[in-house]
């Protein structure tokens, strides 16, 4: 499932000089593209395997990795 990767990186990153609170900012647009992915999947795609929030945030921060200077 590359659905979310390709949403993510349609989205402007924040521009701000404070690093913190630009990882903050991402990590909430993060969050709402999983909580939106979530819902669809929910309504569309029943299935026996339970899909949490964290196991799909174990699998984005693979993808999505905010690096630190």
């Amino acid at each position: 499932m590359n659905i979310l990767p390709l949403q993510l990186a349609n989205f402007d990153m924040p521009k701000i000089e404070n690093k913190e609170e630009n990882k903050l900012k991402v990590q909430k647009k993060i969050h709402f593209y999983i909580n939106r992915f979530l819902s669809i999947l929910r309504a569309t795609w029943m299935s026996h395997r339970r899909i949490t929030m964290k196991n799909i945030t174990v699998q984005l921060e693979e993808f999505v990795y905010v690096e630190e200077d």
